[in-house]
């Protein structure tokens, strides 16, 4: 017997994703930058087909802060979870909380991030 948890034991970890955004236009403008990373472990459950992902920092639109989104597919029939295993990116609409419920204010692309690692 070993001490180290068993892989079944594990906690489940949460997803890195690179979050980039098309529209509106005006969002780098405003923030300088069109891409964001944050996490989700909304992943974890293959029914979910929107995932709330948690910024690792803010962004600005309209004159409002905002440290997480929500985002689902852009198109009908496509799954966000295929991010996971493959390399491609998943078009998707992006929707921001008033504080009472979610507004899609933008659309952008969604993709693993995956760590870098040396070779």
């Amino acid at each position: 017997m070993t001490d180290q948890p068993q892989e079944e034991d594990a906690e489940p970890l949460p997803l890195r994703l690179h979050v980039h955004v098309n529209e509106p236009w005006a969002f780098e403008r405003e923030n300088g930058v069109t891409s964001m990373v944050g996490s989700t472990m909304d992943h974890l459950d293959p029914e979910n087909d929107t995932w709330e992902v948690m910024l690792e920092g803010t962004f600005i639109l309209n004159e409002e802060p905002f440290d997480h989104v929500l985002v689902s597919p852009r198109y009908i029939g496509e799954r966000l979870d295929r991010v996971v295993d493959d390399f491609v990116t998943a078009a998707i609409r992006i929707a921001c909380f008033d504080g009472e419920e979610w507004h899609y204010l933008m659309t952008g692309t969604l993709a693993h991030q995956r760590d870098e690692k040396k070779v």
